[in-house]
């Protein structure tokens, strides 16, 4: 979809504005606790697009009747990757 990219951009970008405002703090005590905060965010973050991937590839599968291994093959990842990305698609917080 063409607003991903700037959707990204976007996140990118205000990653980047509360990287500088860590380092900005005067405080190092209150930089480190609002890094580890973030830090905390980004594995959500992560963890959050990593369901969202096993959703998708599960669509993808179920659309084109592939097996596990024709899925991996179309994907460029081992059958054992797309399976643990499959078999963890719960969604988690937002």
């Amino acid at each position: 979809m063409p607003h991903d990219a700037a959707d990204l951009a976007q996140l990118a970008a205000a990653i980047n504005r509360a990287v500088d405002a860590i380092d900005a703090r005067a405080d190092p005590d209150a930089a480190y606790t609002a890094a580890t905060a973030a830090g905390l965010l980004g594995r959500t973050l992560i963890d959050a697009a990593a369901r969202a991937r096993g959703r998708a590839l599960t669509k993808i599968r179920e659309a084109e009747e592939l097996s596990i291994g024709q899925l991996a093959t179309r994907m460029g990842m081992s059958k054992t990757r797309v399976q643990q990305l499959m078999s963890n698609t719960e969604k988690g917080p937002r």
